[in-house]
């Protein structure tokens, strides 16, 4: 067996430079020769060399090449038979090579990148070994000269981040009431290069430079290099907008340019550190043309920004143009659909394989406003929570280092409404909830107080002499929060048979119940004992207890052990009791309980923080400047910024985690837009500053 030990130093000295190798013989003759070549790359933080691996025939023509073992001490990107490998590996050529092609791609410093090839006719297997030098090239040898660059590889100049955008044109549909304000595909022109799956030869890219490496969390925190990490941003649903490829949105003619200044602005106008837009199969062609966001993400590292990629739209705006319904949820997403020549769970695959390495990616998210029905039907939640499910886990199985969420409104839509939100969110897969806040210009937080409703009414009750009966009205009892009700009799026959409290609902688990007045006595269970109170219902039982104490050290514990409709526990009377005896008690009914009002943003908070333990974002929030829209409500610019200001206010002081505000675009700043110029930046900024996040600078 014969092998050779391949050593590349791929440094900044060597940055376009092809790295000399040389070949020694073994005792017989060489029986294996590797080259290199540069490649031109599209990041010039980012070298790239082709090795070639190839069996000596000049002497034995039945030279064959029998393995390739790879392994590198730096964080080197390797492709080989086009394919990303992960190190170490060991690679079988197809029967009867005689050569072996891959290309490394890593970070322009002074790392090592180590290979180890093996053949089959090895001389005995007397070893021989090649080393590359770590010093220019001189260029000799067949094999080093320099790749020429092929289409989708070719280098550019680094944009100025001074750079300012040409005139941009813009749309000026307004969305909607339903879905996001999203301009339609047919709002902006559009230019396909070609046919939707017309594959363009691309490399796979090294991470960008980190922005502080991947943004984690714990419990209902995201933390960035292990400090807790708040944000501010705005939605550029455009981003990955280019004139070769599609583009939906404010138009760029120059995206490289004029990207890098949109990115410039979102930093110094208004804090922005997470950037949401639109990463739909229509802006890579396919999954066969990543140039544009190859584009977002380099930009976004040089701006030590964070970007969420939406990955398809409820909506099939700037997408397939078409709804998804409750059968596309169910398994439609596993076809080729709209114009599309791949299915959903396919593009999604090669995306995510494809940057899941990237550090300038905050998270995936895998749909722009998911909800699930029969069209013009009724809800279907299973279908929408199956394709969450599957398609996070799928996530989450290519990709180790990003989070992951599914990405709807919040606000009670088919699929989300009520219980299916937590349902949905409650996945071990979804790393984060998501509503979004739109129609709600005068409340800082939709929804607030938050009302958490137990399953249970109680009401206070007489029995008199002669059987009759009176009571307070039934009462909606909170959950988890000790409650005061308070009742006089109205009259009755005395001496009074009972006095108590009737529970009606169906529950099981405890109501406590603490400093019982019946005129001007109390009841506190201090001594340990009943004091009197009882049952005859069967699915209660009463005790005393230390657990849950509204006042002292002890209270009365009802215990229902079934789901009972109505229950009453009561004290005998003494001969004074009757008409205009006050009653009150307190009342805590320990139960998970239902938070209302029902989809609110509110609700999505306490569920997010008291439920499921996650981090909750508004991955979009706005309103209507320049006049109304579809009967919204107008704001002017300091009308719109000061409101906001007061939702972001109310939205981290209950401990959200994420605000992106709908949509920044760079010459517009009426409908739900906002732009230079406008004074929500000063708003956001001045939240940025607030929040205080640790620094994103880029780790080298």
């Amino acid at each position: 067996m014969l092998m050779i030990a391949l050593t590349l130093t791929l440094g900044a000295g060597l940055l376009g430079q092809p790295a000399a190798l040389t070949t020694v013989a073994a005792a017989c003759a060489p029986a294996i020769r590797a080259s290199t070549t540069t490649l031109a790359t599209t990041n010039a933080r980012v070298s790239a060399v082709r090795v070639v691996v190839q069996a000596d025939t000049t002497a034995r023509p039945a030279n064959l090449l029998r393995s390739v073992r790879v392994t590198s001490s730096s964080n080197a990107v390797v492709i080989v038979q086009g394919q990303r490998v992960t190190l170490p590996t060991t690679v079988t050529p197809a029967t009867g090579s005689q050569s072996l092609t891959f290309d490394v791609r890593q970070q322009a410093t002074d790392r090592s990148f180590e290979a180890y090839f093996v053949s089959t006719d090895s001389c005995g297997d007397v070893p021989s070994f090649a080393g590359a030098g770590t010093g220019p090239s001189s260029g000799s040898g067949a094999g080093d000269a320099p790749v020429e660059p092929t289409p989708g590889i070719q280098p550019s100049p680094l944009p100025s981040a001074s750079a300012s955008p040409t005139p941009i044109r813009t749309p000026t549909t307004p969305p909607s009431q339903t879905a996001t304000p999203t301009p339609t595909g047919s709002a902006t022109p559009t230019v396909m290069a070609s046919p939707i799956g017309t594959p363009i030869q691309t490399v796979t890219p090294s991470p960008s430079v980190p922005a502080g490496g991947y943004v984690t969390r714990s419990g209902t925190q995201f933390l960035l290099s292990g400090a807790p990490f708040e944000f501010v941003g705005a939605n550029m649903y455009n981003a990955a907008g280019d004139p070769t490829i599609y583009e939906c949105g404010p138009w760029m003619s120059n995206p490289d340019t004029e990207l890098d200044a949109w990115f410039a602005q979102a930093r110094a106008d208004f804090g922005g550190r997470v950037i949401r837009f639109w990463a739909y199969q229509r802006y890579t062609n396919g999954g066969t043309d990543w140039r544009a966001l190859d584009r977002v993400m380099r930009l976004a590292a040089a701006h030590d920004l964070k970007v969420l990629p939406v990955l398809e739209n409820q909506w099939g705006d700037c997408s397939d143009e078409a709804y998804k319904d409750a059968n596309w949820y169910a398994g439609g997403y596993r076809q080729p659909y709209g114009q599309y020549a791949i299915s959903y769970d396919a593009y999604v695959r090669r995306v995510v394989e494809r940057y899941r390495d990237e550090p300038a990616i905050f998270g995936w998210m895998l749909m722009n406003e998911a909800e699930s029905r029969v069209v013009s039907g009724p809800s279907v939640p299973d279908a929408l929570f199956t394709f969450a499910r599957d398609m996070s886990a799928l996530v989450k199985s290519i990709d180790a280092n990003h989070l992951v969420t599914l990405g709807v409104i919040g606000g009670g839509q088919p699929g989300v409404d009520g219980t299916d939100y937590e349902r949905l969110h409650q996945l071990s897969t979804i790393d984060f909830a998501t509503f979004h806040d739109y129609g709600h210009n005068d409340q800082a937080l939709p929804g607030a107080p938050v009302r958490v409703q137990a399953p249970v009414q109680t009401a206070l009750y007489g029995l008199d002499q002669q059987w009759a009966w009176s009571q307070s009205e039934y009462r909606s009892n909170q959950a988890n929060a000790w409650e005061e009700f308070t009742w006089t009799i109205p009259g009755g026959a005395q001496p009074f048979r009972q006095i108590g409290l009737a529970v009606y609902g169906s529950f099981t688990g405890a109501v406590y119940v603490d400093q019982v007045r019946i005129g001007d006595r109390t009841y506190s269970f201090e001594d340990g004992t009943l004091q009197g109170w009882q049952t005859a219902a069967a699915a209660v039982s009463l005790s005393p207890t230390a657990g849950r104490v509204y006042d002292g050290a002890r209270s009365l514990k009802l215990t229902f052990n079934q789901v009972t409709g109505l229950a009453q526990v009561w004290v005998p009377p003494i001969a004074t009791d009757g008409a205009a005896t006050t009653v009150s008690v307190r009342i805590y009914v320990e139960t998970p309980g239902t938070p209302l009002p029902y989809n609110t943003l509110a609700v999505a908070m306490y569920k997010a923080a008291t439920w499921l333990n996650k981090p909750v974002i508004v991955g979009e929030a706005g309103m209507t400047a320049c006049g109304s829209w579809n009967g919204s409500q107008a704001e002017t610019a300091e009308t719109r910024a000061a409101k906001m200001r007061a939702k972001m206010q109310a939205f981290f002081g209950n401990g959200g985690a994420g605000y992106l505000v709908w949509a920044w675009e760079p010459n517009n700043a009426c409908n739900f837009a906002f732009g230079p110029g406008d004074p929500l930046n000063a708003v956001l900024r001045a939240q940025a500053g607030a929040l205080a996040p640790p620094q994103m600078t880029a780790q080298r």
